[in-house]
């Protein structure tokens, strides 16, 4: 972990190889991400420099997409069982199904409320309200035919996105 002036603050014990995906908490003391610790373990980890605290969340194999950011939990999908989607808390306590009927698929991101979430699968970007399950599609005009990627704003105003093979 660098500060802004790119002198080293820190590292993380017992890692030795870090994915490019990570998420900071609300309160920027922790972060997330996907790793190997130097004992061979893979998977989803938390980290608090406050602390010095390091939690294995889950395995690798059982991670799609993860967010933390806006969100008062850690939000991660599994892929490999049907897009079921849980909420942790980052010291891998109060495990919670939120949905498992694929409703978060892609890159969930959290809005600012904590309760409603955004995530995307080829030409949808979906909106989830995690406490009562509701759903719905925000559709974008003209139609793409496929997202690359989409990023809720930090205020939850704002999503932006590119569209392959539409009109870019």
């Amino acid at each position: 972990i660098y500060d802004i002036t790119g002198t080293i603050e820190t590292t993380i014990p017992s890692i030795t190889w870090e994915t490019e995906f990570y998420d900071w908490s609300l309160d920027s003391k922790s972060i997330i991400f996907s790793g190997i610790t130097v004992s061979g373990e893979s998977g989803l980890f938390t980290y608090n420099f406050d602390t010095l605290a390091l939690y294995h969340l889950t395995s690798a194999e059982g991670v799609g997409s993860y967010a933390w950011h806006n969100g008062p939990k850690i939000l991660y999908s599994v892929p490999s069982n049907y897009n079921t989607s849980y909420t942790i808390n980052p010291d891998n306590t109060g495990r919670q199904v939120i949905n498992d009927t694929g409703r978060i698929v892609d890159n969930p991101q959290w809005f600012p409320d904590g309760d409603e979430t955004i995530s995307y699968y080829a030409n949808a970007i979906v909106l989830y309200r995690v406490s009562d399950g509701s759903r719905s599609v925000i559709n974008i005009q003209p139609y793409a035919t496929y997202f690359s990627y989409a990023k809720l704003s930090f205020d939850g105003s704002k999503v932006i996105c590119s569209g392959l093979h539409g009109t870019g």
